[in-house]
């Protein structure tokens, strides 16, 4: 896996996109509305005024004539019907600027504007039936910007505004900040609405100041190696020495290619680094075992695992106390103790999820989710540390 300095074109060409949305909220007005993926990638509204920024990070093309008609193609469409007034912006990098004059309008007509297709010769001016005045005028409001910087700069512009903006730390910016504004303009731009898709700046700041969610874009999985990326979920999340006996709860997302053995393995790992059963000099109190859910998991596979945790003498509860019985939250938290050697607390459903999540037995509730395809939606009020990943053997790794 490639790091982002040599992470694929695609890859950096999603990520700055929504880096320069980060960064055009955080520097608009307060009475400005950002919409996401409408005229462009990127519209600003004030006060009847419209912006509307195209993203392209070209790392290794030219910033040719050609290239520079295919980019604007969908502006002087939109130019064309358009009556409410309107700046576009062409906003990126490129390995080189290759062009002399392309703001004057006869230029602009014969180098830019006009192509080969099949060998046969065409002009965007007669194709969107452009007069030489029309041309004039959308070169007036066409802004060609690119001082955006390499991908590493670009990034750094982004950190450091989020920095000045909430007085926050490199690490606080690096786990905190950063992850959760990139997750929230990438589920906007997916939506489907416009509405859903319009932001303000003093929202997107609220939304980042009181989430309490730290999410990772599995844009960002690309873009690291994978053992560095472990590396940083373990040593942000993981490495506590002094464990806090908790209500840990572990969401995995199972999935067709996952093998039995490799699930029941990563469950193991778990029991050994959040199980206190190991531990001979320890307070009842403040014993703990791990709450283990596996999402989309078929009953065989989970009662197979359940058979061969029982062969071999691992302890487990699963919230049934007899054959026949429904479900309890009281057997799931059964208390530990000399004689109870509970290692693992294992839930089936969904619909028990919620009901663990939504008691209350006077413990701190913290959830980590190991998700390949969508976070499962938990409460606001809960930490929650939603980790996408990309095999089971993952978790292992991480935690």
């Amino acid at each position: 896996m490639a790091k982002c300095r040599s992470a694929s074109a695609t890859i950096k060409g999603f990520i700055f996109q929504y880096d320069a949305s980060i960064l055009k909220i955080l520097q608009s007005s307060d009475n400005a509305d950002i919409i996401l993926e409408n005229i462009e990638d990127i519209d600003i509204l004030t006060s009847g005024k419209t912006e509307a920024i195209q993203c392209k990070y070209y790392e290794n093309t030219d910033l040719t004539y050609s290239v520079l008609r295919e980019i604007i193609a969908p502006m002087l469409e939109d130019f064309k019907k358009r009556t409410a007034p309107i700046k576009y912006y062409l906003y990126g990098h490129f390995s080189n600027i290759s062009l002399v004059d392309y703001d004057d309008p006869s230029i602009f007509k014969e180098k830019v504007l006009k192509y080969k297709h099949d060998g046969v010769n065409g002009n965007l001016s007669d194709d969107l039936h452009l007069s030489d005045s029309e041309i004039q005028n959308f070169l007036k409001i066409f802004n060609l910007i690119t001082t955006a910087g390499t991908f590493d700069e670009h990034k750094n512009k982004v950190t450091n505004e989020l920095k000045k903006c909430f007085n926050a730390t490199d690490t606080e910016v690096e786990f905190l900040y950063y992850p959760n504004a990139f997750h929230h303009v990438a589920n906007k731009s997916a939506k489907k609405a416009i509405a859903e898709r319009k932001i303000k700046r003093k929202d997107f700041i609220s939304e980042l100041k009181n989430t309490k969610t730290i999410v990772y874009n599995k844009a960002l999985i690309e873009s690291l190696e994978m053992d560095k990326y472990c590396k940083k979920m373990r040593n942000n999340y993981f490495s506590s020495i002094n464990i806090s006996p908790f209500a840990r709860i572990f969401i995995i997302e199972y999935f067709d290619l996952c093998s039995i053995s490799d699930l029941k393995n990563v469950l193991l790992d778990i029991r050994n680094k959040w199980s206190s059963h190991k531990k001979k000099r320890i307070s009842e109190s403040i014993m703990y075992a791990p709450y283990i859910f596996i999402r989309n998991c078929p009953d065989e596979c989970l009662k197979q695992i359940m058979t061969e945790f029982y062969n071999e003498g691992i302890t487990f509860v699963d919230g049934y106390p007899f054959k026949g019985s429904c479900f309890t939250v009281n057997h799931l938290n059964k208390t530990r103790s000399g004689e109870n050697q509970v290692s693992l607390r294992l839930i089936d459903t969904n619909n028990n999820l919620d009901e663990i999540i939504n008691s209350n037995f006077g413990k701190t509730k913290e959830i980590f989710d190991f998700y390949l395809t969508v976070p499962i939606p938990v409460k606001a009020d809960i930490k929650s540390i939603h980790i996408p990943i990309k095999s089971i053997s993952m978790i292992s790794q991480i935690i």
